[in-house]
C-alpha cells in the first residue's frame, strides 16, 4: 500500500484511518492532542450508530452519505473542519435519540424554592421547597401516576384515576384538589375538593373536601379536619397541627436554608401553630418561645438550640 503522509498543518486521509489502515498510535504521533480527540470523538459516534435503534436509521442515512462520499476515493483529503462539523452533528442527533428514548420527567425544587408546573392533561402542580416530582411522559396517556418525594398541591384534571405514589403511601383521585406531604416517616394527605382515595400502611380510607389523614413515625394513622380552602405554604406560612418539634425544624431548614443544632433540646415536644417564610426570626421566635427553647446563631447559618434555663 502506497503510504500517506500525515503531517500537522495539512489535510488528512481521515478516511484510512477510519477504516483501521492507519493506526491510533501512528496518527497521535503526526498530529496535535486537540485534533486527536476530535478523531476519537468522530469514529466513536460512528461505531455507536451502528448499534443505534432501527427507528433512527433514515435519520442517520444522511450523514452517512456525507461520510461514505468523503471516503470514495482514497485521495480525497478530508479537513479537520469536516472532522469537527460530523462530530458535532454525531453529537447532536445522539443527545435527541436519549432525550426523546428517556421520557422519565422530573421537576424539583431547591431550599426555599416554590414552582407551579402543568402536566400532560392539564393538571397542575404546585411544589414546596426541597420536593420532587416525577412521571414518564411516554405512558400518561393511560397511566397517569406520578411519584412524590416532598410537599405539593394538586389540581387534578377529570379522566382516568390519577395516582400519587410515595415511599409510604398511595394517593388516587379521578378529578380533586388535594395536598401530600411525605417526607422521611411523615406522611399527610389533605382533600380540598371532591375526595381522594388514600392507601397506606396496608389500609385504605376515603377522604372528602376538609379531611385529612396522617402517618408519623410509623405510628397508627390519624384523621383530623381542616377549614382551610388550600395548604397555607402556598401563602406563604408553614401551619401545624400537633406535630412533633423535629418536623417543625426540618420544615424551617427547607424554608431558610439553615441548619440547626438540637441535640440538647427534646424534639419530641408538640407543636401547633405556624411560621412565616418571609422573616427568619420572626419564624424562630413565633416556634421556639412557645417551647420555651432558646435561639443563638453559630455562623454559616447554623442555628443552636437549647431549653432556656
Amino acid at each position: 500500500m502506497e503510504n500517506k503522509n500525515i503531517n500537522r498543518g495539512e489535510d488528512f486521509f481521515l478516511s484510512d484511518w477510519l477504516e483501521d489502515k492507519i493506526s491510533d498510535k501512528e496518527l497521535q504521533k503526526k498530529v496535535t492532542e486537540e485534533e486527536y480527540i476530535a478523531y476519537q470523538k468522530l469514529k466513536k459516534g460512528i461505531e455507536v450508530y451502528s448499534e443505534l435503534n432501527s427507528s433512527l436509521e433514515n435519520s442517520f442515512k444522511e450523514i452517512q452519505k456525507k461520510i461514505s462520499k468523503k471516503k470514495v476515493s482514497k485521495t480525497k483529503v478530508v479537513n479537520m473542519k469536516w472532522a469537527i462539523s460530523i462530530a458535532a452533528s454525531l453529537v447532536i442527533v445522539f443527545g435527541l435519540y436519549f432525550a426523546f428514548e428517556n421520557s422519565d420527567q422530573t421537576i424539583a425544587t431547591a431550599i426555599a424554592e416554590k414552582k407551579s408546573t402543568e402536566l400532560l392533561d392539564g393538571s397542575e402542580v404546585m411544589l414546596n421547597s426541597k420536593s420532587s416530582l416525577s412521571y414518564n411522559a411516554k405512558e400518561w396517556d393511560h397511566n397517569r401516576l406520578v411519584h412524590l418525594n416532598g410537599e405539593a398541591f394538586f389540581k387534578v384534571s377529570k379522566g382516568k384515576t390519577f395516582t400519587v405514589a410515595t415511599d409510604i403511601g398511595k394517593v388516587e383521585v379521578l378529578g380533586t384538589q388535594f395536598n401530600v406531604n411525605v417526607t422521611d416517616d411523615f406522611f399527610e394527605v389533605t382533600c380540598f375538593e371532591g375526595s381522594v382515595k388514600v392507601k397506606v400502611n396496608g389500609s385504605g380510607f376515603i377522604l372528602k373536601s376538609g379531611e385529612s389523614i396522617r402517618r408519623i413515625n410509623g405510628n397508627k394513622v390519624e384523621k383530623l379536619n381542616t377549614l382551610n380552602i388550600d395548604p397555607t405554604w402556598m401563602h406563604g406560612e408553614s401551619s401545624f397541627k400537633s406535630v412533633p418539634l423535629k418536623y417543625v425544624i426540618r420544615n424551617l431548614e427547607k424554608q431558610y436554608a439553615i441548619t440547626f443544632i438540637s441535640k440538647d433540646i427534646d424534639t419530641s415536644l408538640i407543636f401547633t401553630g405556624s411560621f412565616s417564610h418571609s422573616d427568619l426570626n420572626k419564624a424562630l421566635t413565633t416556634v421556639f418561645s412557645a417551647l420555651d427553647i432558646t435561639f443563638k446563631t453559630n455562623g454559616n447559618d447554623v442555628i443552636v438550640l437549647s431549653h432556656r434555663k
